[in-house]
């Protein structure tokens, strides 16, 4: 097994003292401001099969009622526009795109009216075809495999934190950077007591559990004290490694 062609990494932390809490994102302005900055929330449809179209809906402050809503996708690093629509006096929207295979991020830009500023989604959502939730699916069930072997309770595949591990893969793949997420902990919801990251690139899905597994550190996150997980592969044409995997692991 080359190094160079096949590679992991393990990063874990386990103390509630380094818990950095989940920013919130408000709407506030002082008190000679005009326009408000508004939040912008937005999710996806069940995870389609490619060739379908993925439903997104969304909303946010009524204020801006009448603002064009924006989908927007990344598309090797750039976001570029895939729908436009209008906020409706609920503050609701609904766009929609038609699904590819392999993963994809989104997010929704709202333009600014007479009361609110401009202002984008920050939940970063990922529409991903039936063949990658096939990848997501098997790495779970290998991982509590692994943990029954040692009559341990399995984990729970967790959305918040599969965000966290996709949009890592997808940086890694995008950018050719295999390396930890350094703030991994800070994109977390708040309550854990316990986290770790497993990383690994260049194997087949069929390989990284076990590869993991016969790395001392990585087997400690597989068999540690944890409740739940989430997992993000992402492949790339240009990249060294070809194929990236993230496992985040929480305790809550």
């Amino acid at each position: 097994m080359s190094v160079l062609a096949r590679t992991l990494a393990t990063l874990a932390t386990a103390t509630l003292l380094a818990l950095v809490p989940l920013a919130t994102v408000t709407a506030s302005s002082s008190a000679g401001e005009r326009r408000v900055k508004p939040a912008v929330s937005v999710a996806a449809s069940s995870h389609p099969v490619e060739g379908e179209t993925v439903h997104f809906r969304g909303r946010t402050d009524r204020r801006a009622t009448g603002a064009r809503a924006v989908l927007k996708k990344k598309v090797r690093g750039t976001w570029t526009a895939v729908d436009r629509g209008r906020v409706r006096k609920s503050g609701r929207f609904a766009l929609d795109d038609t699904a590819r295979s392999g993963s994809v991020t989104y997010r929704v830009r709202v333009s600014k009216t007479a009361r609110t500023r401009a202002a984008s989604s920050k939940v970063v959502v990922d529409a991903r075809s039936s063949a990658d939730i096939d990848v997501v699916q098997l790495i779970l069930d290998d991982t509590n495999t692994y943990r029954a072997q040692h009559d341990l309770p399995p984990l729970l595949l967790m959305d918040e934190l599969t965000t966290v591990a996709q949009d890592w893969s997808d940086h890694m793949a995008e950018s050719d950077d295999f390396r930890h997420n350094p703030d991994y902990t800070s994109q977390y919801p708040p309550g854990w007591t316990g986290a770790a990251e497993n990383i690994a690139a260049g194997y087949e899905p069929d390989q990284v559990v076990d590869e993991w597994y016969d790395s001392p550190g990585h087997r400690a996150n597989l068999l540690g004290e944890f409740t739940h997980l989430g997992i993000g592969y992402a492949t790339s044409d240009t990249a060294r490694y070809g194929t990236y995997f993230t496992q985040n692991f929480a305790d809550y």
